[in-house]
């Protein structure tokens, strides 16, 4: 188990009693040399580069690395984060852009936070308000149609390097963002000002997998429930469950619909929802005769979005899921891809 320092009320007892904080062990800050070997990694990947000639280019990574060090305290995602900075700024590992980066006093990430959220157009935290408010992968471009009519076009390289960009789009890179972002005064205000956007987005322009996945939600959280608790119906799951979709974000949008139908008094409506919503918990397990099976062939008529979240996610399935991925992959004639998945499931099936 691994944890970030938390108070003792956030973790849960059996954890506490078993496991008492004096016995746990904290996990070293990264070395110079740690950190010399990241670099060369992210120089070999193209993603960092040096402004010497090619003999010198060892000695100034082994100085890059000592400066970051120095400025990092070798706190790790405060080295991640910087490398990211740089490397979406475009500019050359140097000392004089080193020096530029944004500190984190105390390695106290929130601070990291802190100074960067007051160099950042309204825009651009509008950005991160986005990610955080709504739990989706981002495509790149939705920010510029969402934010099209306005006089100042967002740049979304300027808060890039805190998100994790994959196949389908960006998302926050590290939980303490998430946490951060929330904690801003303004940004409830923010997600109530923007949902109108971002449902036409969803509605009109996003991929067709959140548009699914995702458009009846934000209505919902906008004000207006009835697309939601009208949509969603036994034929419409099928449906959704035969072209791939995930069932644990279905039984979510049958828990909103109960809570809200609940909520209003509606028992009826929320039994019904509630009642369609254990079928799809119990099924996978107790109505399927060969599950792997079942998803290998709904991928075969998945959109493409579908399949770009699931390469955008795929650290997170266990060994079978990415065996089903790699075989609806190989099928769908992407080999290259295919091969990627199946080489992580061997591994991540080794490693259990």
């Amino acid at each position: 188990v691994g944890t970030q320092p938390v108070d003792d009320v956030l973790l849960p007892d059996t954890l506490l009693t078993y496991s008492p904080k004096k016995d746990w062990l904290n996990l070293p800050s990264m070395t110079g040399d740690s950190i010399y070997e990241y670099l060369n990694n992210q120089i070999a990947s193209n993603r960092l580069y040096t402004s010497c000639h090619f003999d010198m280019i060892d000695k100034e990574t082994k100085s890059a690395a000592l400066k970051l060090l120095e400025i990092t305290s070798g706190y790790p995602l405060h080295v991640i984060y910087s490398c990211e900075y740089i490397a979406n700024s475009g500019n050359p590992l140097t000392d004089y852009v080193l020096n530029e980066l944004p500190p984190c006093d105390d390695n106290n990430i929130e601070s990291y936070y802190k100074g960067l959220w007051r160099k950042l157009t309204h825009h651009q935290k509008d950005i991160l308000h986005l990610c955080v408010g709504f739990s989706f992968t981002w495509p790149r471009n939705a920010f510029n149609i969402i934010f099209e009519h306005d006089n100042n076009q967002p740049n979304v390289n300027a808060v890039s390097h805190l998100l994790f960009e994959g196949k389908a789009g960006l998302r926050p890179f590290h939980e303490s963002l998430i946490v951060f972002i929330r904690k801003q005064d303004e940004h409830h205000n923010r997600i109530s000002f923007l949902i109108e956007r971002v449902c036409e987005w969803l509605d009109k322009q996003a991929p067709e997998y959140l548009k699914e996945s995702w458009l009846w939600l934000a209505q919902s959280k906008g004000g207006n429930s009835k697309p939601l608790r009208d949509g969603i119906s036994r034929d419409w799951v099928i449906q959704r469950l035969s072209e791939g979709y995930n069932e644990k974000h279905l039984i979510q949008l049958f828990s909103n619909e109960e809570s809200i139908a609940f909520n209003e008094l509606n028992y009826s409506e929320a039994f019904k929802h509630r009642a369609l919503k254990t079928r799809l918990i119990n099924g996978p397990e107790f109505q399927t005769w060969d599950l792997s099976l079942l998803k290998i062939l709904s991928f075969n008529l998945s959109p493409d979005s579908l399949i770009n979240f699931e390469l955008s996610v795929y650290q997170n399935h266990t060994p079978k899921e990415l065996a089903v991925l790699s075989i609806a992959l190989w099928n769908k004639n992407d080999f290259s891809n295919a091969k990627m998945i199946a080489n992580q499931a061997l591994s991540k099936y080794r490693s259990q």
